[in-house]
């Protein structure tokens, strides 16, 4: 819907998982995946961001 913050979202993801002690490749699918979900998004943070949502949303990011 908009891509305003899908960068910040990407980097965002990345470092929520890299600080968490994932590998960077994991991590990197993680920021993929938040930052799908912000252009998906009408608002530049999507609004029922979480982590059960990036949880639930990784089987669209192939690994």
């Amino acid at each position: 819907v908009d891509i305003t913050g899908a960068g910040d979202a990407m980097i965002a993801g990345t470092m929520y998982k890299v600080l968490s002690g994932d590998p960077v490749p994991h991590a990197a699918r993680t920021g993929a995946l938040l930052a799908t979900l912000t252009t998906e998004s009408e608002s530049s943070v999507h609004p029922d961001l979480s982590p059960r949502l990036l949880t639930a949303g990784m089987y669209r990011i192939p690994a």
